[in-house]
């Protein structure tokens, strides 16, 4: 109706707070939501009479204690609004603005949690539970009260005819976090930050994170998407990040050094094909399984309308180039690419673009848990991996076990090299690789036909995971070897 029924000279976007809580939980929400924002947009400003488009920032939010939500509003949806603005005003960019709602209600927003609980460090529910009396957010905290309505109204006045539509000084490229700071501290050594997602909130496009002490926070964690480098550098003695909530995704390349990263028992940290470096300063503790690509859900054809972990063959894939530096750190499995959760019912992705893992003395990598140079999706591009350390050992695949129902290796026309450095012996599976000596050959394939034939257990993993072959799967081998 409003579509059809308007013709509007100015048009302000200002939705998503809610979408935090699907986007970003896997790359296909993350890519639904893009896609369905930007084509609501793109509808509206191709009206004859939209002159301007203003497409505003989720604001600072509080759903519940711990909660991943809150990160995501920060490093994904505000993110993405941003990215959103930038492509449309780069075709024309005299018609699109972007209001930075969450840094100009900041401060209200801050005021509002340092009424209720001037510790604002650790919330409880009894804290969520109270209502809201003379702030500008309501009792969820989340939406505006009546008080919030009139300043909203007023910034947004102030964004459209004056032109404010943001906080001078807001992003910054040193912030520096600490437990022992305020909340809404300025992020100075003086003045840190204690709330790390307010900390991630004030990054510019290259910005570095200084870590003071130690620093929990118990939700999953995204860092900022779009970003071109975040560097998280440890400041003194026992510079540590507690993210203990078994799952960490990275949104731009990152480096960590002079820092731990504790993950309390065992955490995945999925790079999302982002370039991501361990310094040989850096430090990791707890189980940390490494995965380059994504965390990957039931195809969305296959999901009701509720459902909020689904992706798709494209959303499963990726064409980025990037390159993981381990020389500190523990991991007890790498995967280079994606790993998938649902089964038959994962979609399988491709990953086209040209991978470097370079594994250095410094570091811990490799245990009794499946570790493989290509992910769960169909290769085309390359892998290239340089190891100097491995577990003697530990199981290393040159691609990992077949996931999602159709997989087909023939779709795997990219290469897998590695190079191991001297004294390191892991139990190195390549593909194919049935007579143990390293490579595939026609050898292979006979060894393998003459077990077959015999009634011989064939395939103990070198042919994509599988424990058995079929006749249908020597031809397989034949036509990959032919290339």
């Amino acid at each position: 109706m409003a579509y059809e029924n308007t013709d509007p000279d100015e048009i302000v976007f200002s939705l998503g707070i809610n979408d935090a809580r699907t986007a970003g939980g896997t790359n296909g929400a993350l890519l639904a939501y893009y896609d369905d924002y930007k084509a609501l947009i793109g509808d509206f400003a191709a009206l004859p009479s939209v002159a301007n488009v203003y497409i505003t920032s989720a604001l600072y939010m509080e759903t519940a204690a711990n909660d991943a939500v809150m990160i995501r509003g920060v490093s994904v949806v505000r993110q993405l609004q941003k990215m959103i603005t930038d492509e449309f005003a780069a075709a024309d960019p005299d018609k699109f603005t972007f209001i930075d709602l969450y840094a100009l209600t900041f401060d209200d927003a801050i005021a509002d949690i340092v009424a209720y609980d001037p510790a604002a460090a650790n919330y409880t529910a009894a804290f969520f539970s109270k209502k809201v009396t003379g702030g500008v957010a309501s009792g969820d905290f989340l939406h505006p009260s009546r008080d919030g309505y009139i300043r909203y109204a007023a910034l947004m006045y102030d964004a459209i005819e004056n032109g404010v539509c943001t906080v001078d000084g807001f992003a910054m490229t040193d912030v520096y976090l600490s437990a022992g700071g305020r909340p809404d501290g300025a992020g100075t050594p003086a003045d840190p930050i204690s709330d790390l997602r307010v900390a991630l909130s004030r990054m510019a496009k290259t910005a570095t994170l200084h870590v003071v002490g130690e620093n929990p926070y118990a939700a999953k964690v995204t860092t900022p998407l779009y970003m071109d480098r975040l560097t998280v550098v440890g400041e003194g003695e026992n510079a540590k990040l507690l993210w203990t909530a078994g799952l960490i995704k990275i949104g731009s390349p990152i480096v960590f050094d002079r820092v731990t990263l504790d993950v309390g028992t065992a955490s995945d940290l999925f790079a999302c094909y982002n370039d991501v470096t361990f310094t040989a300063d850096a430090a990791t503790s707890g189980t940390v399984n490494l995965k380059v690509g994504y965390n990957l859900y039931t195809d969305r054809a296959l999901t009701s309308a509720q459902d909020t972990l689904y992706d798709t063959a494209e959303s499963a894939s990726s064409d980025k180039d990037c390159t993981i530096t381990l020389n500190g750190g523990s991991f007890a499995q790498i995967y280079g690419g994606n790993r998938a959760f649902a089964g038959a019912d994962t979609p399988i992705g491709t990953y086209s673009g040209d991978l470097v893992i370079e594994i250095g003395a410094g570091a811990t990598v490799g245990s009794a848990s499946l570790s493989a140079l290509c992910g769960q999706n169909y290769l085309t591009g390359s892998v290239t991996a340089r190891i100097d350390a491995f577990a003697d050992g530990a199981p290393l695949f040159e691609y990992a076990p077949a996931a999602g129902a159709g997989f087909e290796p023939l779709q795997n026309t990219g290469s897998v090299s590695v190079t191991f450095g001297a004294g390191v012996t892991p139990a190195y599976t390549a593909r194919g690789d049935f007579n143990g000596d390293g490579v595939f050959t026609l050898a292979d394939i006979l060894t393998a036909l003459r077990g077959f034939h015999r009634g011989q257990s064939v395939g103990q993993g070198q042919f994509y995971g599988k424990t058995s072959l079929a006749l249908a799967d020597f031809l397989k081998l034949l036509k990959i070897l032919s290339r």
